[in-house]
């Protein structure tokens, strides 16, 4: 806090639980971000830490830890200039990083009114639409390759050595994988980047060591999070781009769905077009036939399955909770990931590839939750105006009872497309500590209830939200609305 600064660190943990969590990195620097090579001999992670250099010392971001040989100090790996995506054969390494233009901007010319006003003018100008963005102030020129560099993909020899570029884009990589024989990768890239009036609506690319690109995709639809199955197919999230639902005058927006893209060619298979909620980005065994993925569903978060050739989406794990950072261990039927709800912080869980057999690993925060007086967090459902049920949760403050009155505090999460849930929130138990009742809601407008709801705002947003919030405030304060508790409005 003196520092006004975040600070973690990495810690390692046995998947069975037969010993507890221990700290990996150093408490001097901060750290973040580890990834296993394939054959588990090398965890690479990010760290802002001195590096001595020519011109000074300086702050290298990406490092690596020998697994196979503990206690070792941190090193780098000389050309690795980005966060490491290590090949399956555990020879290579890829990463993007910012390519600026290799020539020198040329200044354009002037005239001699516009040098002077230049001379005189002891301001900052902008001329392109998406100047400034909340929490990051005022944005570098998008369309200017020297004011905003792309992220081309590059790939070095996992011992170290002269990276070699393989994409010559000029826009951003995105999220590149490996195919399982480590010859050849997949990404997105959106190559209307430098147009400001576009919209979202990257396209899936592949390219082998030898610098050889080809284009999977170009279908004006946006998409992200490609990925390999064993068959050679490609797996990616897909949406229509918001200029095709322009263009097309919808009075909704569009589905994000898992599809399959056959090897060879063919026609995509959407494997989740029966399936209403938003899936998150696809995963699969190498030699795998299943796909799996998580996403939210009415205010908690879960792994879900579908079968690679289509078929019933399934829901794998369950209780009102929500996960993250779902890690798959295919040969061992292991997936782990971090998991809470609305009065325990998140820890670590690993369970089969099925869900059974759940074990908790870590236990963070129960030396500090048994300092505090964790309030209980109600689950409440309520008709809106309309009819149209809504999910909330209420927290109560200490010492609440049914004829104390005490005030209540309503919150509104923003998007509208986003969903609060069974989650904690430092935020509204602080608040239960310092005497108030707090209600969040997922009014219309939220993600994790399907397509209808989720576009039922679209071209009315402040209508039927506003009376879907307040329909829960009504609740938990009417008298005869809920017998709940008595609150001040």
């Amino acid at each position: 806090e003196t520092e006004n600064r975040r600070h973690s660190e990495i810690w390692i943990v046995p998947a069975d639980g037969s010993s507890p969590p221990r700290r990996l990195t150093s408490p001097a620097f901060s750290s973040n971000g580890p990834r296993w090579s394939a054959d588990g001999k090398l965890l690479a992670f990010t760290s802002r830490r001195p590096v001595a250099a020519p011109g000074g010392p300086t702050n290298e971001s990406v490092w690596f830890l020998r697994m196979d040989q503990p206690g070792g100090e941190a090193f780098q790996v000389a050309g690795v200039g980005g966060t490491p995506i290590f090949s399956p054969d555990n020879r290579w390494i890829a990463f993007t990083k910012a390519v600026p233009p290799s020539t020198p901007k040329a200044a354009p010319p002037q005239t001699p009114f516009e040098k002077l006003t230049e001379e005189r003018f002891k301001g900052r100008s902008y001329d392109w639409m998406n100047a400034r963005f909340d929490g990051r102030g005022y944005l570098a020129d998008p369309r200017d390759p020297y004011a905003t560099p792309p992220q081309e993909l590059f790939v070095v020899a996992r011992d170290g050595g002269t990276p070699r570029q393989l994409t010559t884009l000029g826009v951003t990589v995105q999220q590149p994988s490996w195919k399982a024989d480590s010859r050849l990768l997949v990404f997105t890239a959106n190559t209307h980047e430098r147009d400001e009036y576009t919209y979202e609506r990257a396209d899936i690319f592949t390219v082998d060591l030898d610098a050889r690109l080809s284009r999977v995709t170009d279908d004006g639809e946006d998409h992200e999070s490609a990925t390999f199955a064993a068959d050679g197919s490609i797996l990616s999230l897909r949406q229509q781009s918001l200029n095709q639902v322009i263009a097309a005058r919808q009075n909704f927006g569009s589905p994000t769905d898992v599809y399959r893209y056959p090897a060879g060619g063919g026609a995509p298979v959407n494997l989740t077009g029966t399936w209403d909620l938003i899936p998150g980005a696809p995963r699969i065994a190498p030699e795998g036939r299943v796909v799996m993925y998580t996403a939210g569903t009415g205010g908690s978060t879960h792994v879900f399955r579908v079968p690679l050739t289509g078929g019933a989406v399934e829901q794998v794990t369950r209780g009102d909770r929500r996960l993250a950072d779902a890690s798959f261990a295919w040969t061992a039927d292991k997936v782990a990931y971090v998991g809470g709800d609305g009065t325990h912080p998140a820890d670590v869980y690993v369970s089969a590839l099925d869900g059974s057999g759940e074990r908790k690993l870590s236990s963070v925060n129960d030396a500090l939750l048994a300092s505090l007086q964790v309030r209980p967090v109600e689950r409440v459902k309520f008709p809106s105006k309309d009819g149209t049920p809504i999910d909330g949760w209420l927290v109560m403050p200490a010492g609440a009872s049914a004829d104390a009155k005490v005030p209540l505090i309503l919150a509104i999460h923003g998007g509208p497309h986003g969903a609060y849930g069974n989650e904690f929130s430092v935020q509204f138990q602080y608040w239960a500590a310092n005497g108030f009742a707090v209600l969040y809601t997922n009014p219309r407008g939220s993600t994790e209830y399907g397509e209808k709801f989720l576009w039922d705002t679209w071209g009315g947003w402040g209508g039927k939200d506003y009376e879907d919030v307040m329909a829960g405030v009504d609740y938990v304060v009417i008298p005869g609305v809920s017998n709940l508790y008595d609150i001040d409005d």
